[in-house]
């Protein structure tokens, strides 16, 4: 297992066709690349949270865009998709008091390398238990 801290980027966006895609377009043309994205919707705005590869760019060009933006630190743990990972990570973080405030994160198939997504309620704790814990 692999993590690493990075800033993520949350913005409030009207929830209407083809907001998304005119964020993606200007990222695209600053060539910044999106790395991880999760979009949340309620009734007129959506809540995009994003990791770039460059987020003190990106997240200017959205200020540009009269887009407020918030900045966090979040854990990305990369690791092997296997059944029961996430709930070791969970149990692991939960024993020390450590909340998991939100995650996100996908896989292609069992067995291939996945990531996660995780804010959490103590980061500087939370990198010496993943540090510590035995998963591949």
């Amino acid at each position: 297992m692999e993590y690493k801290i990075q800033r993520q980027l949350t913005a409030a966006l009207e929830n209407v066709p083809g907001r998304l895609a005119e964020i993606c377009e200007i990222m695209n043309q600053h060539e910044i690349n999106i790395e991880g994205i999760c979009v949340v919707d309620n009734v007129e705005q959506g809540v995009v949270r994003l990791i770039t590869d460059r987020p003190a760019d990106a997240k200017a060009l959205m200020v540009e865009q009269r887009i407020y933006v918030v900045e966090a630190d979040v854990i990305i743990v990369e690791l092997t998709d296997q059944r029961g990972m996430l709930g070791k990570i969970s149990a692991a973080l939960a024993t020390h008091n450590i909340n998991i405030d939100y995650l996100y994160g996908s896989t292609l198939q069992t067995g291939s390398r996945t990531k996660i997504v995780l804010k959490l309620s103590d980061m500087g704790n939370a990198q010496r238990i993943l540090h510590d814990l035995d998963v591949n």
